[in-house]
């Protein structure tokens, strides 16, 4: 692993993987909304709220990359030209953007419009967050293993992978959650009572009452479809990025002994571990999860909950690996 490169690549890993996660919940939202508007809610709300604090914590090991944290107020100069400032611009518009939807949702401010426009341009920031990302490293024309459009299609598999099985994650955990609650519900003591008053203010008890209320059988049902779902597009996702590799070292074996120098970075056993946690967790686990999705969490949890979070654990895993092979192969013309 590139531990110099180590806070680059938990920033953009996460940030990519909250990119995804938080577009895949705009798709879930739309469809579920289709059929049921508090389903919807249901299924989508603890999904939300598990998102943010994720971005936060990218954002933050990007800025130990920096000797000065505060360095960081320089890039909004150069927003017209460099395409690391509008990086932070955009990280920084999709954190914004994302609590204040988060907070609308939380507090029911604005009603639906104000929070679905939140949530667009959340999911825009997001969007062009990820393009900045690719960007800062496409532009870089001297080193051959980045100058390539296999970089962003890699960065967007990653973001796709890695979001989808987030949320599909957050997702048996909250069925699981809730059913263990409700199985021993304990009545509130008298002072526990009188200190609600408190957390009035945040609705604190009655917004988390709500989210951990038992699972319906409309609820699992319609999540064991969209688990289904989650499952089959992180295969696909994977299979993306498994095809792009060979297509990589062709083009690195074109750029003379740059490119060679640079393909040395992927022959080695690190490089092969990565792809079997690719393969395993991202191929054949969620192949796994399709065919046992039918499983109600409430009669079989440890089956369905523990292969979703080793499946998104070796993904992350792999992701991380793969990240640091990326800063490994920046060998250029001249560098």
């Amino acid at each position: 692993m590139n531990m110099h490169e180590l806070p680059m690549i938990i920033f953009t890993v996460v940030a990519q993987m909250s990119i995804g996660a938080f577009i895949t919940l705009g798709v879930l939202h739309v469809w579920v909304l289709r059929f049921d508007s508090s389903l919807a809610k249901r299924i989508i709300e603890p999904i939300q709220y598990a998102i943010g604090p994720v971005l936060v914590f990218g954002l933050m090991a990007s800025m130990l990359h920096m000797n000065d944290p505060f360095n960081v107020l320089n890039v909004f100069r150069h927003w017209d030209s460099s395409w690391l400032s509008r990086e932070i611009i955009t990280g920084i518009g999709f954190s914004g953007f994302g609590f204040l939807y988060a907070a609308s949702y939380w507090w029911r401010l604005g009603g639906q419009v104000l929070q679905g426009i939140l949530a667009a341009v959340t999911a825009v920031f997001g969007v062009l967050l990820l393009v900045s990302m690719s960007m800062i490293y496409y532009s870089v024309e001297k080193v051959p293993a980045w100058h390539t459009p296999i970089l962003p299609v890699q960065f967007t598999a990653t973001s796709v992978l890695l979001g989808v099985l987030y949320v599909a994650c957050v997702l048996v955990l909250t069925i699981w959650v809730r059913n263990r609650l409700a199985a021993r519900v304990k009545t509130l003591s008298p002072p526990a009572k009188e200190a609600q008053g408190v957390w009035a203010l945040l609705r604190l008890r009655e917004n988390t009452d709500a989210i951990n209320a038992p699972t319906s059988d409309e609820e699992w049902r319609a999540s064991q479809s969209l688990l289904q779902g989650l499952a089959i597009v992180a295969g696909l996702a994977g299979s993306v990025l498994l095809i792009t590799y060979p297509l990589h070292f062709l083009n690195l074996s074109e750029a003379g002994p740059v490119g060679a120098q640079a393909l040395g970075a992927f022959a080695g056993p690190f490089f092969m571990v990565r792809l079997l946690l690719l393969g395993a967790s991202a191929i054949v686990l969620s192949g796994f999860i399709v065919r046992v999705s039918h499983l109600s969490v409430r009669d079989t949890p440890r089956v369905i909950v523990t292969l979703t979070v080793v499946t998104f654990v070796l993904c992350f895993a792999g992701e991380m690996m793969g990240r640091s092979l990326h800063y490994d192969s920046m060998v250029g013309f001249g560098i």
